[in-house]
């Protein structure tokens, strides 16, 4: 047998054994053929952009949490006469550290509001020659004040004004709402006072009439126009930025 005729006889051998290897049988000693055991591996391809699974939803019990207490603001007021005019600061702190202010623009100046507030007292009972200084008095009852305006700004915050010129009617009433810059009297010089001036004081009330006021603590409040400071000095002369209100 030649070459060629041998490798044909080869290659017919060689598909009968694979055709009998595809049977599903399995071959045993006796010659006998048994069912073959195929090993499978399972290979999990990933799906690409699977649907999400949202995770489950914790219960939320609602809380209610108070603020932080929010630190106490400092009160801001204008000078109180209009915007422009120069006053001069005649005294220093005292009383309940009230300040003594004189107009150097003209004796009859207006006095205006502070800040927006409600007018809690308002008397102009007093005209323009009543003066308790010559008496001897000691500033301390409620005449010295001559004629007075007292205004709440918020709980125990007030402003007074005293020592102004006698009005019929009274330019401002008890239980009106003001805005800062509303002319509440003009400078004047009744009761314990010694020449055309305002006394003004920012104050806690206690006790009305005594007069009985007692006295903010100065880092609580101050100027606007002083970049909310009070320190102001003797004998100087300040400008407001205070506007009379329409």
């Amino acid at each position: 047998m030649n070459h060629r005729a041998i490798g044909i006889l080869l290659v017919i051998v060689a598909v009968f054994s694979l055709l009998a290897g595809c049977n599903g049988l399995s071959p045993t000693t006796d010659g006998k053929n048994l069912p073959m055991t195929v090993a499978v591996t399972t290979i999990v391809v990933p799906i690409s952009n699977p649907t999400p699974v949202l995770p489950a939803q914790p219960t939320t019990t609602n809380v209610t949490i108070p603020p932080p207490a929010a630190p106490p603001g400092k009160f801001l007021i204008f000078f109180p006469w209009t915007k422009g005019e120069q006053w001069e600061f005649v005294t220093g702190f005292h009383d309940e550290r009230a300040m003594d202010f004189v107009s150097i623009n003209a004796k009859k100046a207006a006095i205006l509001a502070v800040a927006d507030g409600t007018v809690l007292l308002s008397d102009y009972s007093h005209p323009d020659d009543f003066n308790t200084w010559p008496k001897g008095g000691r500033g301390s009852t409620i005449p010295d004040m001559g004629n007075f305006v007292l205004l709440k700004h918020g709980p125990d915050t007030y402003t007074v004004y005293m020592h102004l010129l006698h009005e019929d009617p009274a330019p401002v009433t008890p239980g009106q709402d003001v805005r800062a810059g509303t002319r509440v009297g003009w400078q004047g010089n009744t009761g314990w006072s010694h020449g055309a001036h305002l006394h003004f004081a920012v104050v806690d009330l206690q006790i009305f009439p005594s007069p009985s006021f007692i006295e903010k603590p100065k880092e609580s409040w101050g100027f606007i126009e002083l970049n909310g400071s009070n320190a102001i000095v003797v004998n100087e002369k300040y400008t407001s930025q205070n506007v009379v209100a329409p």
